[in-house]
């Protein structure tokens, strides 16, 4: 796998621009983009959806294709999927707020993505 077909969730805009991403605004429009496409009567194109939640897109388009993918899925869970996300933009607040620096909240969003994916006898 080349370094192109891994790339985080939270890239791009949201790291070159941290201080003035509106994290309340990213979490209404994921959950919006997230009804929308749960709902089975709404077919819309994905340009549509890039429209519609443009802050999110411009923000984080791996975030956003991500979500354009997994909550299509039948078994997708929509709580789930917020309690992984939330730490990760609670740490935006936090580096907004100068409680944590952005290095130090990389750090801690590797904690996270590590007890995600790989197994506690491989930590070690």
């Amino acid at each position: 796998m080349d370094s192109d077909t891994i790339k985080p969730i939270l890239e791009g805009d949201i790291n070159e621009n941290i201080h003035k991403t509106n994290v309340e605004l990213i979490r209404e429009e994921i959950n919006a983009f997230i009804q929308d496409l749960r709902n089975r009567d709404t077919i819309q194109s994905d340009t549509f959806f890039e429209t519609k939640y443009a802050v999110l897109y411009g923000t984080s388009k791996s975030l956003f294709k991500m979500i354009l993918n997994e909550a299509r899925k039948p078994n997708f869970d929509h709580f789930k999927f917020f309690a992984k996300l939330n730490p990760m933009l609670d740490l935006i607040l936090q580096i907004q707020n100068s409680e944590v620096s952005q290095y130090h909240a990389s750090e801690k969003v590797g904690v996270i993505l590590a007890d995600e994916f790989i197994p506690s006898h491989l930590r070690k």
